[in-house]
């Protein structure tokens, strides 16, 4: 989907230094992590103090001890405070993380397992010889965990009951004077993050219910990965001892570690070269901990390492599956014995790996099968995309020196609304005979152009599947049993008729062992209960209908599903509290006793990873105060450690004039129940803010379908830079049609783009107009991908009065331009909605033109949202003689814009092209 990349900012390689940045920088007695100098400095600073404290100086001939031992205390704390701040309110705090970023990362350019590095302006190419943009970022669940002590707290009703929402409570934060403005030079630098650890629970065999939960989990410290455990705070071992290792006289760095469950193994990948979001090819290794030995997956001429799409770990780590040129292997870890599974792979058949459109619309993966948890079976999904159609890609400065003499080509199948999708089928195959079938669909109802948007094993009988029609306004879950080749839908879900809505991934399913003395595994899934998002529960996997665990005007989100089998609770993320907070529940399958993980009355925004049977777990607090991730264990929510460092975050809050944040509810139309209609909005005030004075105003959002962006999560990014630096009002707001409040606010969204979005952001802007303190003639929007088509959508619908400038990167200009699967999803096939393709279309450019001036930019190599969509906006405005606009093209960069500097670039555009439409530099423009 077109993805918001508001707070992308290219940054040093922060996490890289936590541990050294918390030995090295002096904080002082407040701070979160309270440390010393080291003895040589300590010792040069009390000789210093001394010589200017000396009682022999005239100026400091003291009468007294008192006198003396007071302004001695005095003088140091006077002239520590001056030193600290000159330091930190000067580029050295910059130069202060960009040396302990080097002094980590000397030994190699490689990027770290699971994390973001320094772009390289390097040109990549992938096996295909096609090339990558190599500062393309991994899509990563974001941000900073705050500081935090929840406390257990029951709701032992389990059905909330109805209640108005009020409005959220107001972070403390006003800004004092005199302190340094917030520029993107300080953003980039990591100055406002919380550096959170890399930390992930070792998984056991699957489906292993009778074993203790120890807390095991490893993390990268100090260029190795080592190994602790909850239970016991002594123990540390560690797996690799350096990141960096050497095969056949080339040097390897590790991106990503999964050891197996008994510590023995790990499967490692290296030298990643990515390709789409979720996506790369790479070398991947058996690594022997105990030898500390590495072994090529995939070999040729016996020893040469050969890159692969992925490779991955069985459910007991018996087989490493992995795929090369679109074809399956399966590798067996015992006898090193391999077999190919499929013979068809090629550029137009992908076997067990999802193309372009699969990756980022539905399964948001790259892998596409699926094991039993016996590893008797696994299923897998191939797709024939020789019907799709291919958008065309050139690369023009993929050399390091500058242009190709030559453009690179390459052709992506992107398939576009009322075009072929691609043809996908699930095969399933026998380890013990080698048979491979087909997944059997004899009550079909969706013809060959259905869409598989989940699947798994329930047990080793079991395998389910989620398909939808083309336009995923139908789900049918389908049943498969591989033991007797057969299959039936257990039941279907109708999300037009229902609730006015649309189908698209959500939680996985999560399998629940046997209980109440069944044979059957049972599982929990995520269904619509009167309009909200709710627990479900299927005691057998062909069970029709489920139990609801939850209910109520509020909803589980799209966050993991965890179980407890010693609890029997079955743990998840909900905003019951507030459309706009997120806390971590459990609820007790016998009782229906729901409970919160800590306080649910608090206003908080909270990421839970949960160990295999929920025994610990490690709880990110992301806001609205100081965020933390922690280590608990989960009965009595007994902290075991710290896990985050926000030193450098803290030192920045007293150096820098910070806005405040408001969240409001703001009404802007009735509901068809004739209850009110409130969208949420966040408002930043610039630091010293006088409701007497005029500000300028920026309005931002992204307002995709289903999508929430408006939270109370902790963050210092972009708008904030606005609000300090240009002394300007931000307001972030979510209009109708998105996410957190229910279908009946989510529908709205339905085969209607690009309707409400701007008369919901322009009548709540106008109401902040309404205030008094917002100077009328200095009004912007913006937005990133779906923000910049609403940003467009907006100029065109307000035609100038409310909004006087804009700033569109990344936009669609045209749904037909867009994927078929997620346009179709919220709009059906052109030809069933002509009207509403048309309205979403931005065409009234005249209406553009009367805005004082925007501002367009967009990535040459966008594969997502292509560059067709600006070209053809470019055109309407030469047609009509639009000439109040500036552009701004980002050559081989892709829809995130990072490819040679250009994100830096980006953001300092932005700031700067809006700093001086504040100052009224292009009212002289044309004149």
């Amino acid at each position: 989907m077109p993805k918001d990349n508001q707070g992308s900012y290219e940054l040093v390689d922060s996490q890289s230094f936590n541990k050294d940045l918390e030995q090295n920088i002096t904080t002082s007695s407040d701070d979160i992590f309270p440390q010393t100098t080291d003895a040589s400095d300590s010792k040069f600073l009390r000789n210093k103090f001394d010589t200017i404290a000396s009682p022999t100086r005239s100026k400091f001939s003291f009468r007294s001890f008192k006198k003396r031992k007071f302004l001695f205390t005095f003088l140091i704390l006077a002239i520590v405070g001056t030193i600290g701040t000159a330091i930190y309110t000067t580029n050295i705090g910059a130069d202060i993380t960009n040396y302990y970023n080097n002094k980590t990362s000397n030994n190699s350019n490689e990027k770290t397992p699971e994390s973001e590095s320094p772009k390289t302006d390097d040109a990549q190419y992938n096996n295909n010889g096609e090339p990558v943009d190599a500062a393309k970022p991994k899509e990563t669940p974001e941000d900073n965990k705050p500081e935090s002590k929840p406390e257990s707290n029951s709701d032992s009703d389990g059905k909330a009951e109805s209640k108005p929402q009020e409005e959220p409570e107001t972070p403390k934060q006003a800004a004092p004077k005199g302190k340094k403005k917030i520029t993107m030079d300080e953003i980039r630098a990591g100055k406002f993050y919380v550096y959170d650890s890399d930390i992930h629970f070792v998984q056991p065999p699957a489906q292993t219910t009778e074993f203790n939960d120890e807390g095991l989990h490893f993390t990268r410290a100090h260029n190795k990965i080592v190994v602790e455990k909850g239970t016991d705070s002594s123990y540390k071992e560690t797996l690799l001892n350096d990141l960096t290792f050497e095969y056949e006289g080339q040097k390897h760095r590790v991106a990503k570690f999964e050891p197996n469950f008994d510590l023995t193994l790990a499967l490692v990948s290296s030298d990643e070269e990515l390709i789409y979001r979720h996506s790369s090819n790479a070398y991947y290794w058996v690594y022997n901990i105990k030898d500390q030995t590495f072994t090529p997956v995939v070999t040729k001429d016996k020893t040469k390492p050969v890159k692969v799409s992925y490779a991955t770990w069985s459910p007991k780590y018996n087989y490493i599956s992995y795929v090369q040129n679109n074809d399956l292997y399966v590798k067996d870890v015992r006898d090193q014995n391999v077999k190919r599974i499929t013979n068809d792979g090629s550029n137009n058949i992908y076997n067990a790996k999802t193309d372009w459109v699969y990756e980022e619309e539905v399964l948001a993966d790259d892998k596409a099968l699926w094991w039993s948890p016996d590893e008797a079976y696994f299923a897998f999904m191939r797709t024939d995309e020789k019907s799709v159609p291919k958008y065309h890609l050139d690369y023009y400065v993929q050399n390091s020196d500058g242009a190709s003499k030559y453009p690179i080509a390459k052709d992506v199948s992107y398939p576009k609304p009322g075009f072929p999708n691609p043809r996908v089928s699930l095969k399933w195959y026998n380890m013990e005979s080698g048979e491979l079938n087909d997944v059997q669909r004899p009550d079909n109802e969706f013809g060959d152009d259905f869409v598989i948007y989940e699947a798994l094993f329930i047990d080793e009988e079991n395998f389910l599947v989620k398909e939808t029609d083309r336009e995923s306004n139908r789900l049918a879950v389908r049943h498969f049993n591989p033991l007797t080749n057969e299959g039936k839908v257990i039941y279907r879900v109708d999300a037009g008729k229902e609730y006015s809505g649309w189908i698209e991934k959500f939680n996985k399913i999560v399998p629940i062992p046997p209980r109440d003395g069944s044979s059957s595994w049972g599982y929990v899934d995520v269904l619509v209960k009167d309009g909200y998002n709710h627990l479900a529960y299927f005691q057998t996997a062909v069970t029709e209908t489920p139990k609801f665990l939850t209910t109520g005007e509020w909803e589980v989100l799209n966050s993991p599903i965890s179980y407890s089998k010693k609890k029997d609770s079955v743990y998840f993320h909900s905003n019951k509290r507030s459309s706009i907070d997120k806390h971590v529940y459990s609820i007790n399958l016998a009782t229906d006793e729901l409970s919160s993980l800590g306080d649910a009355l608090e206003q908080a925004y909270y990421e839970a990873d949960f160990s295999p049977d929920a025994s610990y777990v490690f709880l990110n607090y992301q806001g609205p105060e100081t965020p933390s991730q922690k280590m608990y264990k989960v009965e009595g929510l007994y902290e075991i450690k710290l896990l985050s460092l926000a030193t450098m975050l803290e030192m920045s809050k007293r150096a820098y004039d910070l806005p405040t944040k408001k969240y409001h509810r703001v009404n802007v139309d009735k509901y068809d129940d004739d209850t009110p209609l409130d969208v949420n909005v966040i408002e930043y005030l610039p630091p010293n803010f006088d409701e007497k004075k005029k500000y300028p105003l920026l309005v931002h959002f992204y307002a995709g379908p289903g999508s929430q962006v408006v939270n109370s999560k902790f963050d210092i990014g972009f708008e904030d830079t606005i609000s300090s630096s240009l002394d300007a009002v931000v307001l972030y707001i979510e209009p109708r049609g998105t996410g957190g409040q229910g279908w009946k606010h989510r529908s709205w969204a339905k085969r209607k783009i690009g309707h409400w979005e701007p008369r919901d952001i322009t009548t709540v802007t106008k109401k902040w107009i309404e205030k008094g303190f917002i100077d009328t003639e200095r009004t912007s929007v913006w937005g990133w991908s779906y923000g910049g088509f609403t940003t467009l959508k907006t100029l065109e619908f307000d035609g100038g009065e409310t909004f006087k400038y804009g700033m569109a990167v990344a936009p669609v200009t045209n749904w037909l331009f867009y994927d078929s699967i997620y346009t179709e999803r919220y709009m059906d096939k052109p030809d069933d909605n002509k009207d509403g393709y048309k309205e979403s279309q931005i065409s009234n450019v005249e209406n553009l033109g009367k805005a004082k001036r925007f501002l367009v930019m967009h990535g040459t190599a966008d594969d997502n949202v292509h560059i067709q969509n600006t070209y053809s906006l470019l055109d309407l405005l030469d047609i009509k003689s639009v000439e109040n606009y500036d552009v701004h093209v980002f050559p081989d960069s892709d829809h995130s814009i990072y490819h040679h500097n250009a994100n830096k670039v980006v953001y300092d555009k932005l700031f700067n092209w809006l700093r001086d439409a504040f100052q009224g530099d292009f009212d002289k423009i044309g004149q």
